[in-house]
């Protein structure tokens, strides 16, 4: 979900920086991934790994708070009976 996000915005600020700087003639704006040979890979395996952690560091983060908060839930039922 993050990822989806965070891609689209590179891609739109990859566009925008495409667009200014072919009008100026400054040549080839191609990315090195775009290039593709073993730099476009590498990079793309360098990307992957990174999100994947985002990936589990969020869904770890998550699940802490899920817990957290069924705890809370838990003891505001207790309370609610024991008042009764």
């Amino acid at each position: 979900m993050f990822r989806v996000a965070l891609t689209r915005t590179v891609q739109v600020l990859a566009r925008g920086a495409r667009n200014s700087s072919s009008s100026s003639g400054s040549g080839s704006t191609a990315g090195i991934r775009e290039g593709g040979g073993a730099f476009g890979k590498r990079e793309k395996a360098i990307e992957e790994q990174y999100f994947k952690k985002k990936d589990s560091e969020e869904v770890e983060y998550l699940k802490t708070h899920k817990e957290e908060l069924n705890k809370l839930k838990q003891e505001t039922k207790d309370k609610k009976k024991e008042s009764k």
